[in-house]
């Protein structure tokens, strides 16, 4: 488990919102869910879609709560 992982699970844990670049294109003021691992690649499912977490790049953890 690398350490964005454990950012994220933390942050599901605490309900915080999170943002984020993937592929190129910013989110901003996302709720993630849970954390899944699908054939040796683990899946970030937010309240919209779902992210490769390898693709997941700047994140960051806001204090605000969803």
């Amino acid at each position: 488990m690398n350490i964005e992982t454990h950012f994220l699970q933390k942050a599901i844990k605490d309900r915080n919102l999170i943002s984020f670049t993937y592929e190129m294109k910013p989110y901003k003021s996302i709720a993630p869910q849970k954390i899944t691992q699908q054939e040796s690649e683990d899946f970030l499912y937010t309240n919209d879609s779902f992210f490769k977490i390898a693709h997941i790049k700047k994140l960051k953890i806001h204090k605000e709560k969803y």
